[in-house]
């Protein structure tokens, strides 16, 4: 219009999607909004659009969407001037939205740029849930979540994300969060890598998912754009369809500097932008443009099985970029201990009781332990035991100290083919002063068997100084020793 200003015109309407007529016009308003605020501009003035079946439904009905949707306008600061209406055989209901930008600020969904951060401004599930809402199977509390957040405008998000180096943007609608992506990536030759953990979700989306709840736009997006994507083998398939859910009302999906990233974030949640959360990153283009970054939860998990399951997660995805999330100080050392000796770079993120252990590949690829020559000369199988505990039995005292005798009593008779007895968790107790079974254990060391102790777990312990016999040791040795053994068995 001018140097300085520029004119914003879009237009949505849709079938209704929840029961309360006054709710369906407030979410209808917002969503209509939303391509305005999506691209950098202030929405001024709006026009209905009505679709009604006179004679089929009582005009109080129109009468409430009208309503709602003119409360959403006000709160939005929109002036209604008019509209146009026809007859149909089925409802709908929207705005056709004019808005002012400035012409340097107009944002589009083509301007991301390499290295920069993506925001996500409201959870997914939209979709998913409206169809169990239709079922019959959705509680009245999930159902409500989902209805406030359809009917919550992003117009303080696009407030607070006009103060900091926002290069693209867009509004997560019908064509779900990998469709839009999918449209933002195209033809840049650039690329979009998500962290699926840091993807908010609706509480009862994932539930509903997997009762296979998701409408048909779900299956009709993800036919159109899968083709794009790369999913990391730890995303299961309903997060998988969950990205595709088309969603009614969705958040703005932000593409900002990355310098600037944690601190548009901090400003969105002050601003009461409860469930932003940074999901990925822009990257170079792959073979697939949208990757689904390697992740792996190992919550619960004891040593050694959160750094068996990232070895092998390596193994099988050769990803550049890892983050393996554990709940205890163990399994944060020897997972970093081993991502390191992989040629990654560690950064250890703490969040509550949990660590995000991150592993960012260096240049020059991942190393592999280097193994063993095998003895020629030996033809016995090589068994390695693993004991992860020192107490047998099932709180009878007597029934385990028998259990631990017979135990001890076949790693004996085992002869040569015990290679390697490993002592992790609490089966390091084992190993000290007042362990009943310490004199037996001196009998296999020198009978030959090598008897590893987890040099980690005993610090855990607070037992390093009374450990009396085997080699103090960290768990990439031990993961090393169990790729070399024939068979391995866990007790």
């Amino acid at each position: 219009m001018t140097e300085d200003l520029a004119l914003i015109q879009t237009v949505d309407f849709f079938t209704p999607v929840v029961d309360d007529p006054f709710r369906f016009g407030q979410i209808a308003a917002a969503n209509a909004l939303s391509d305005v605020y999506a691209m950098g501009g202030v929405p001024k003035t709006a026009m209905n659009l009505v679709a009604f079946p006179l004679g089929k439904m009582p005009l109080e009905v129109l009468r409430r969407i009208i309503q709602g949707g003119l409360e959403k306008l006000k709160e939005a600061d929109v002036v209604l001037v008019g509209g146009h209406s026809v007859e149909d055989d089925e409802l709908k209901y929207g705005l056709s939205v004019t808005g002012l930008v400035h012409p340097d600020r107009i944002l589009t969904k083509k301007d991301l740029r390499l290295g920069d951060c993506l925001i996500l401004t409201k959870p997914l599930g939209t979709g998913v849930i409206n169809t169990a809402v239709k079922g019959g199977i959705a509680s009245g509390e999930n159902a409500e979540g989902a209805v406030r957040l359809m009917a919550e405008l992003n117009r303080t998000a696009a407030e607070v994300m006009a103060a900091y180096p926002v290069h693209a943007c867009t509004d997560v609608t019908g064509f779900g969060l990998l469709g839009h992506l999918a449209e933002m990536v195209e033809g840049t030759g650039l690329g979009v890598r998500l962290r699926t953990r840091d993807i908010p979700l609706l509480p009862g989306a994932a539930e509903y998912g997997r009762m296979g709840l998701f409408p048909a736009g779900a299956f009709k997006n993800r036919e159109f754009r899968e083709g794009m994507v790369d999913f990391g083998i730890s995303v299961d398939g309903v997060l998988r369809d969950l990205l595709f859910d088309p969603q009614t009302s969705g958040g703005l999906l932000i593409c900002v500097a990355s310098r600037a990233a944690e601190d548009l974030l901090s400003a969105l949640l002050k601003r009461g932008v409860r469930q932003a959360s940074i999901i990925g990153e822009v990257s170079e283009e792959k073979e697939d443009p949208i990757m689904g970054a390697t992740e792996l939860d190992c919550r619960g998990l004891a040593c050694p099985a959160p750094v068996l399951q990232t070895k092998e997660r390596i193994e099988q995805e050769h990803p550049d970029e890892i983050r393996v999330t554990v709940d205890n100080e163990a399994g944060k050392q020897n997972v970093s201990r081993f991502l390191a000796s992989q040629g990654f770079e560690v950064y250890v993120e703490e969040a509550g009781s949990l660590f995000h252990v991150r592993g960012v590949l260096r240049s020059g690829g991942p190393k592999s332990p280097v193994p063993e020559e095998p003895d020629k000369e030996a033809h016995h199988k090589k068994i390695m035991v693993l004991v992860a505990t020192d107490r047998m039995g099932q709180g009878d005292d007597e029934l385990g100290a028998k259990l631990m005798d017979s135990f001890i009593k076949t790693l004996k008779e085992m002869g040569e083919e015990l290679w390697r007895l490993v002592l992790i968790n609490s089966g390091v107790k084992l190993s000290i002063s007042d362990s009943r079974v310490l004199d037996d254990l001196k009998d296999l060391e020198e009978a030959g068997v090598t008897i590893l102790v987890c040099g980690t777990c005993l610090t855990h312990y607070d037992l390093l100084n009374e450990k009396k016999v085997g080699e103090t040791t960290n768990m990439l040795d031990i993961v090393t020793a169990m790729q070399l053994s024939d068979s391995v068995i866990t007790l």
